[in-house]
């Protein structure tokens, strides 16, 4: 096992506090990440407040997140040492019917949850297991999950910054290319200019939206909103 440090939840309601902890060695199918960034999500907070009970306590929270690939288990073979990668929340098995069409997302055999595949987790601390959020944990320097959920990316990609490919990024542009489709010269309106708002603004942007029209309570959004698209309502 490696030791390091990672923000554990131990309570509802509680602070995270930072604690040492053991990260297994990747089993069959996984792998271990050394992380570089991570996201910190309102997802998370809900998970906290205990709003989202599918993940137990105590826990390593955290869902967003870019590493390096720090050794693979047995079989493995999409990722090795040393590749950059992001972590996906999303698993899969790659043999059901939804992963062998296009939605994969709605894995028939690897449904969301707290675990590894198995049902155990790669992390302890103090000798207690701790739930891993999404199975991936990026609230932690390394983490340990199925090689389905990372995604090699380029290596000149700016790692401080990659963590937002794992949740933001997909949420909000991919709300634009996916589910909204966007077309040449539409009209759009975006409520909330927060990260995932922000996000949308760039999707619509890249659909040939003639008019984004971006709505917050706070008027400094409206300032990194004008530096994304000039001439759009504010």
């Amino acid at each position: 096992p490696i030791q390091c440090q990672a923000a554990v939840a131990w309570e509802v309601n509680k602070p995270f506090s930072m604690e040492t902890v053991e990260v297994a060695a990747p089993k069959k199918g996984e792998v271990r990440v050394k992380m570089a960034s991570t996201g910190v999500c309102h997802s998370d907070l809900h998970v906290l407040e205990g709003i989202d009970k599918n993940y137990p306590f105590p826990g390593v929270f955290g869902h967003e997140g870019a590493g390096v690939i720090e050794s693979v288990g047995e079989g493995v073979t999409s990722v090795k040492p040393g590749d950059k990668v992001v972590l996906v929340f999303e698993s899969y098995c790659g043999d059901c019917d939804n992963c062998k069409s296009t939605k994969t997302h709605l894995c028939r055999k690897t449904p969301r949850n707290a675990f590894q595949m198995d049902g155990t987790s790669r992390i302890t601390c103090k000798g207690i297991a701790l739930s891993q959020m999404n199975s991936i944990s990026t609230f932690s320097e390394y983490t340990v999950t199925s090689e389905f959920n990372v995604a090699k990316v380029n290596p000149a990609a700016n790692p401080n910054i990659l963590c937002l490919a794992g949740c933001c990024i997909p949420t909000g542009y991919g709300a634009v290319m996916n589910i909204g489709q966007v077309t040449p010269g539409s009209s759009c309106a975006i409520w909330g200019l927060g990260g995932v708002g922000m996000c949308v603004v760039m999707g619509c942007r890249d659909s040939g939206a003639a008019k984004i029209i971006g709505l917050d309570v706070n008027p400094s959004k409206f300032q990194l909103g004008t530096t994304l698209i000039p001439s759009s309502l504010f």
